[in-house]
């Protein structure tokens, strides 16, 4: 396994003056995600000579010397002991769709050739790699919301290479933590949602066809966002002030639903331990009790 490191991913971070708490912390979880994932996949930080340099000199060094933090600190220089320096094939023709959405910078280099020449001396020798970003509104990830309801579209979940080479059109997820490499369409759908459910609950099932741009992810039920599974089952944010746990879960067929009727409260994925296991039934609203199967 092979990552590219997303510039966007330290960018806003080499002045600490002017990030909150709330985008310190945001940094520190990519930083932490970023290590498991390299850790536990042995992945390598691949790069050019001349790509690797930038990197290093535009965005972590400012970066590391701007927290004085281990969990900045720590991740950011552990990278290097994992650099592994590509040598694109110069000569081959290439196409490359989503790179400059990703990866377009005013600063000196040419992000989106460089990553997608990589990218395509990897998958030429049948090597996987992908895209370690995070999500930032109007580039790859756009927001709707109802009231306290919200789902967060995420508009680019895989770029793509073309060249002779290749047989074809080679992919490379984009994704933003250890969870987008373990389940895969969570680089499209949200995060949240349980891919394993326990006995009585309901798991989500993603459309045979996810990853593929025709394939409408979430629609519009009883004026809300929700995410849309294999069936037409809709998933939507609760329509409630707070941190929400659960999922409001629109069963087409309220048969379908572990309590028998429609909609059922099922857990998120991440919920604190308190709050049940992910794909369980989170609680059933006191006015519906006589109605549960």
């Amino acid at each position: 396994m092979n990552v590219l490191i997303d510039p966007e991913l330290l960018a806003p971070f080499r002045d600490a003056r002017y990030c909150t708490e709330a985008e310190v912390a945001a940094l520190k979880e990519s930083l932490e995600q970023l290590t498991r994932f390299t850790v536990s996949y042995d992945a390598k930080v691949v790069s050019t000579t001349n790509l690797w340099h930038t990197l290093q000199r535009v965005y972590i060094a400012p970066v590391v010397a701007a927290f004085n933090d281990p969990a900045v600190r720590t991740p950011l220089q552990l990278l290097r002991n994992r650099l592994r320096v590509v040598v694109p094939n110069a000569s081959r023709p290439l196409l490359a769709w989503g790179f400059e959405q990703m990866l377009g910078r005013d600063d000196g280099q040419d992000w989106p050739s460089g990553y997608a020449s990589i990218a395509a001396e990897l998958h030429a020798a049948d090597e996987s790699v992908v895209l370690f970003t995070r999500y930032l509104e109007g580039r790859n990830v756009r927001t709707h919301s109802t009231g306290h309801s919200i789902l967060v579209e995420k508009t680019r979940w895989r770029m793509h290479i073309g060249a002779p080479s290749l047989n074809g059109i080679a992919s490379v997820p984009c994704v933003a933590s250890l969870r987008n490499i373990e389940v895969p369409w969570t680089t499209r759908f949200d995060d949240k949602l349980p891919d394993t459910a326990p006995p009585g609950g309901f798991a989500f099932q993603p459309p045979s066809k996810w990853h593929r741009g025709y394939v409408k992810p979430f629609r519009a039920h009883q004026s809300k966002h929700a995410w849309t599974d294999s069936v037409g089952n809709g998933w939507s944010d609760p329509n409630t002030p707070g941190a929400a746990y659960h999922w409001d879960v629109h069963f087409e067929v309220a048969s379908d639903s572990p309590i028998g009727i429609s909609p059922a409260n099922i857990v998120r994925w991440g919920a604190p331990r308190g709050e049940g296991v992910a794909g369980g039934v989170h609680h059933v609203p006191r006015s519906k009790r006589s109605r549960v199967v």
